[in-house]
């Protein structure tokens, strides 16, 4: 299995994460015809045979110094707007580019926002088909995003625009440039994002002047936060440059074997981080080693059981119709920063509230029961002692999770009232 780091896991898993895919994730697609989208760079040598040949020279020292801002823009003063965007219709919609399997992986990431440069239409496709419509995906130039990244709806944002509106689209540095100017909003969303997610960045370059800079602010801005990440393969990735992007961008290089030059371990990697994924989202809470055995036959092993169960009840994901960990929805509800706090907060508490540990002796336990007047059933299930004390029974950082599930989940209303429960 693939070494993805721990942090990045969990990130994903909490869906405080951004996946960014470039041009290097649609290149896995293909028409019926066996085409597949072209580059940045290809798709502007495409455009050359527009141009007089005596015009062409300064174009390919442009290209050849990699400089392709520069040489988009000498193509559309060349060519002009309406034959540039033919072209670009002609290379990036009019083929027909079917998805390929890693773009299904991308989505079984399932994570909340995911960002592309990429005008081409394959990612959202997809993911709008899988997921019956409900998926958002909205352009730079759109003023209402912020709404949806409020939302819980998933969101697919298209920073460079969409094929569907060619005059929209960021190409060259004029149009990098007065789309800053007349989107910043879009961009101070994406230095939000900074702050807040971690970035992860498949199939992509490192030639967009705007993520460069967005990097590059929260690096020098809030030294000593979590790194971003760059999926890379090995022999694209010199270690000099690698330590340039930690050192300027906070950017850690996770590198996978390219030895056949064909990318083929990439898919195979995304796979491992999708059930890496999955058993983060699906980790149960286990509280029942925690008790000695002499209080299996107890009413508090019952109790115990009850709040082991009641955590990690199943429930099914709207978005993929499958189940998913309770502990997910602990974390949204909540507002746990980290799923793997959750079950220190929730023995912790016992400690914090009523002194003791959840093993305690026959002693503590007695003495347990006797302060809080904890209300106990008798065999016929009347209630014995004082069912006030439930409210005291949980943090105040359970109590909104509490309520949800009773109302939720009708079969633990049985529950209210009696020594299993929380009123």
């Amino acid at each position: 299995m693939f070494n993805w780091p721990n942090d990045l896991v969990s990130d994903i898993a909490r869906r405080t994460c951004v996946l960014y895919i470039g041009a290097g994730v649609s290149a896995n697609s293909s028409s019926a015809k066996g085409i597949s989208p072209p580059t940045w760079e290809a798709f502007l040598r495409s455009c050359l045979t527009k141009i007089n040949k005596a015009d062409c020279a300064y174009i390919e020292q442009l290209l050849s110094q990699k400089d392709l801002l520069s040489a988009c823009e000498v193509i559309i003063d060349k060519i002009g707007t309406a034959e540039f965007n033919n072209v670009a219709q002609d290379a990036f919609r009019r083929p027909g580019f079917k998805p390929a399997s890693i773009h299904e992986t991308i989505y079984n990431l399932d994570a909340r926002l995911v960002i592309t440069p990429n005008v081409d239409k394959i990612y959202e496709q997809y993911a709008q088909a899988t997921s019956c419509g409900t998926i958002v995906v909205k352009k730079q130039t759109e003023h209402d995003i912020s709404n949806f990244i409020r939302s819980t709806d998933r969101v697919i944002l298209k920073a460079h625009g969409s094929i569907d509106a060619p005059n929209e689209m960021i190409f060259s540095k004029y149009q990098y440039n007065e789309a800053r100017y007349k989107y910043s909003g879009f961009y101070k969303l994406l230095d939000s994002l900074a702050l807040t997610h971690t970035y992860v960045f498949i199939g992509c370059g490192l030639n967009d002047p705007d993520i460069r800079l967005t990097l590059e602010n929260y690096n020098f801005g809030f030294p000593g936060c979590k790194p971003h990440y760059f999926v890379s393969a090995d022999t694209a990735m010199n270690p000099d440059l690698e330590q340039s992007l930690l050192k300027n961008c906070n950017l850690k290089v996770i590198k996978y074997d390219n030895s056949d030059g064909k990318h083929e371990k990439l898919l195979p990697a995304l796979n491992d981080l999708v059930a890496l994924v999955e058993d983060e989202r699906n980790r149960k809470i286990k509280m029942l080693d925690y008790p000695p055995a002499y209080m299996h036959d107890r009413e508090y092993w019952q109790f115990v059981k009850f709040t082991e169960k009641f955590l990690n009840t199943m429930y099914m994901s709207m978005s993929k119709k499958a189940s998913i960990g309770i502990l997910e929805k602990v974390a949204r509800i909540a507002d746990f920063n980290y799923i793997n706090d959750v079950e220190a907060k929730l023995l912790n508490h016992y400690k914090e509230h009523f002194g003791i540990e959840l093993d305690p002796n026959v002693d503590d336990l007695r003495h347990f029961l006797l302060q809080k007047k904890i209300a106990l059933t008798n065999e016929e299930g009347e209630i014995v002692g004082n069912a006030d004390a439930y409210e005291d029974l949980t943090g105040k950082e359970l109590d909104n999770f509490i309520r949800y599930v009773y109302h939720e989940i009708p079969e633990y209303n049985q529950y209210k009232g009696s020594y299993k429960g929380v009123k």
